[in-house]
């Protein structure tokens, strides 16, 4: 078999062809349990998270041998957050600090780049720059591959052979599909098929993430919604060739929003079980600033209170709307501009509008399932928990001009995502016993 061994119970996340626990699934798992009170059955979940930590020094993307080549978004210190809120188990959280720390650093070496950049000497009320220039670390989704160094990830999945092979052969008419607009707003894809190592490493790499190909198509920097989808023309293998380019080299705004919530996390636990601030929680703490920063300079959109990834090759945002554009308002929503709040809250509550049965990952219909009209519970949790942070900071500005009680947009989302849940259920056979 090509599972790999647990020593506790663990959750599938899919039909019965899916026989594995997936990292990024399990946090979702997790809060389910410790809402129901299961939480021995939640401890056990985390326990085998952390003994893949301690086995590979990462969470691989799921429990099987195919998997242990990539990782997903690192969740693992949200997971022991919310599960040492809800039981105060501090012994737990004493065992699994040390491998907390092995995670962050695999991310750190093997998931991230150095870059320089000229950073603008204001960012939409936000703290100014001493310099015009500004030197970082921050993670992408796979090896750098601006790097002389032996790229690993050059295979093609083992699970998906069959598919990346044919994949990798295809030729498209990139150019011409987006001849129409204007260079700057293009995510390069001009390169799709052209270097089969790279076109190998994008497709593996590329699954890490939620609706990690349709966002890197087409700019939307208004949050309008389009009236003609430019991939109707293209076969569905088409479509993953056209997606799955330079992903590596692209800051992804929800990895990095993440692994800086990981690193206030571990720089918190480090308090709490040395009961005291030392040198290595203040470093934790300054490495979440600098990344903070980083994003705030490179991502944040002034005009929309939007964040979009910014691709390395290019020099700038892909200024592409998904779900993903969220996440910083989760992160660090407390310490954004309240006007850039108002503005993303306003953008939020149109696209619910439009939406009323839950926000889709994408505005383009890509025919993926990570793209419109696919809808995905993960992602309306944390829409809900962005949006919560961001109503909050639009009621501390002093010219609040958003709707009172600062507008309601996160209950509107959750209510939205229930009742999709009990209408499909219900319409598909659910029932519930007199």
């Amino acid at each position: 078999t090509s599972l790999l061994p647990v020593n506790n119970v663990f959750f599938t996340t899919g039909d019965e062809s899916s026989r594995e626990f997936h990292y990024w699934n399990t946090y979702y798992i997790e809060i389910g349990l410790l809402k129901s009170g299961l939480y021995t059955t939640a401890k056990g979940v985390l326990q085998n998270l952390l003994d893949m930590v301690n086995t590979y020094d990462f969470v691989p993307s799921g429990g099987r041998i195919y998997y242990t080549d990539r990782s997903e978004p690192p969740l693992l210190a949200l997971m022991v957050k919310t599960y040492y809120e809800a039981t105060q188990d501090l012994d737990f959280v004493r065992e699994a600090l040390p491998l907390l720390k092995i995670e962050h650093n695999f991310w750190e070496m093997y998931r991230s780049v150095n870059i320089t950049y000229t950073s603008s000497s204001s960012n939409g009320g936000l703290r100014k720059r001493q310099s015009d220039t500004a030197s970082a670390k921050v993670a992408t989704y796979g090896p750098d591959l601006f790097s002389t160094a032996s790229n690993n990830g050059t295979q093609l999945r083992p699970e998906m052979y069959n598919s990346d092979y044919e994949a990798s052969k295809t030729q498209t008419t990139a150019p011409d599909l987006f001849s129409s607009l204007s260079g700057s707003d293009l995510y390069a894809a001009s390169e799709a098929g052209t270097s089969p190592g790279v076109q190998y490493a994008d497709v593996k790499t590329a699954t890490q993430g939620p609706d990690l190909f349709g966002r890197r198509s087409l700019s939307r920097r208004d949050i309008g919604i389009p009236t003609t989808n430019p991939f109707s023309s293209f076969t569905e293998t088409e479509l993953i060739v056209l997606g799955s380019t330079q992903i590596n080299s692209t800051i992804a705004v929800n990895l990095n929003s993440i692994i800086y919530q990981a690193e206030l996390i571990i720089a918190d636990f480090i308090e709490l079980v040395e009961n005291n601030t030392s040198p290595e929680c203040v470093s934790y703490r300054s490495r979440a600033a600098e990344r903070r920063q980083t994003l705030l300079d490179l991502t944040y959109d002034t005009e929309t209170g939007l964040f979009s990834d910014y691709h390395l090759a290019s020099g700038s945002r892909t200024g592409i709307w998904s779900m993903s554009s969220l996440w910083p308002y989760w992160a660090f929503g407390d310490s954004l501009p309240s006007d850039g709040a108002q503005k993303a809250l306003e953008n939020i509550d149109f696209l619910h509008q439009k939406f009323p049965g839950g926000l889709p990952n994408t505005l383009y219909n890509s025919s993926l399932p990570w793209d419109y009209p696919y809808i995905q519970p993960p992602m309306q949790h944390m829409a809900v928990s962005s949006a919560q942070n961001a109503e909050n900071q639009a009621c501390a500005g002093s010219n609040n001009t958003y709707g009172a009680p600062c507008g309601g947009t996160a209950a509107k989302i959750a209510q939205s995502t229930v009742n999709s849940a009990f209408c499909n259920w219900y319409t598909t056979g659910g029932s519930i016993n007199d």
